[in-house]
């Protein structure tokens, strides 16, 4: 979650607001132990998130003079708040070292609709993702 309340402070390069809240089914297909320090599995996955988000906007744009000067700097603040959800369904395998150290790595389709556009074409898009990670397990 990063949350930037302050519009001087460019640390986060223009974001007031994002963070990301999902959760995710994995249902395993099948599962090895190749060696004592080697295993992996292959899993189908299944998962939903919502994620919110105010961007920087340009309230008022920048003045010139003829010769190229700024007459006057352009003004920036928060823009509208931005909902978004998203469900999508894969593939994924994982590899697992020592029993305990595990990289997942998955593909598949994901749907994300934006709660404030105006019609479901409008906010509605389809996508191929990967996503990868690194993990403990106990």
């Amino acid at each position: 979650m990063i949350y930037s309340p302050s519009a001087e402070s460019d640390l986060f390069w223009g974001t007031y607001l994002d963070y990301t809240v999902g959760a995710e089914y994995q249902r395993s297909v099948y599962g090895e132990d190749f060696v004592d320090w080697l295993s992996g599995q292959l899993y189908l996955w299944a998962g939903v998130s919502h994620r919110g988000l105010i961007e920087e906007i340009e309230l008022t744009p920048w003045e010139y003079a003829d010769d190229g000067s700024v007459v006057r700097e352009g003004e920036y603040g928060p823009g509208p708040y931005t909902p978004t959800i998203t469900v999508g369904i894969g593939i994924g395998v994982e590899v697992i070292l020592f029993r305990y150290f595990s990289f997942p790595m998955e593909v598949g389709y994901a749907a994300t609709y934006t709660l404030t556009s105006g019609t479901i074409i409008d906010g509605l898009s389809i996508s191929l993702i990967p996503q990868g990670g690194a993990r403990y397990r106990y």
